[in-house]
């Protein structure tokens, strides 16, 4: 029920394209359009939090969240630890994405000091370098 209710707030964000910052309904409101109870839609808000995907607080709706490295990084950290894709796997991926940022026509000197600077743990690097050699 609780992932139900992730996807449903995830779809609401979409399809009313709302913005970093921009308020969500309340628990409540969720709660009774999906025919769940609060304490699923609290779950639900509590996970997405930890994603970093919204911003909630005692006393105030929820906000959609700005984009925060640490979820993905913390991600990535454990598919290399758990063997799922190699440091060199990320790297391809990374480059790919710096290239192609770093020649959009709409990409601006604050986008390509973003490129360059690496939220990938330092010893992703260190993993990195001992592998190729």
């Amino acid at each position: 029920m609780v992932d139900l209710a992730v996807r449903h707030v995830r779809d609401h964000i979409r399809e009313n394209d709302l913005k970093v910052g921009d308020t969500l309904p309340g628990e409540g409101a969720f709660a009774e359009q999906l025919g769940v109870s609060r304490a699923v839609m609290h779950e639900a808000f509590s996970t997405l939090a930890a994603l970093h995907q919204i911003d909630v607080g005692n006393g105030r709706k929820a906000r959609v969240a700005a984009i925060d490295g640490s979820a993905l990084s913390t991600s990535l950290d454990h598919a290399v630890a758990t063997a799922q894709v190699t440091v060199n796997e990320i790297w391809d991926v990374r480059r790919t994405l710096e290239l192609r940022t770093a020649s959009s026509p709409r990409s601006g000197e604050a986008t390509r000091k973003r490129a360059r600077s690496s939220v990938m743990p330092r010893r992703w690097r260190r993993m990195a370098a001992i592998s190729t050699s």
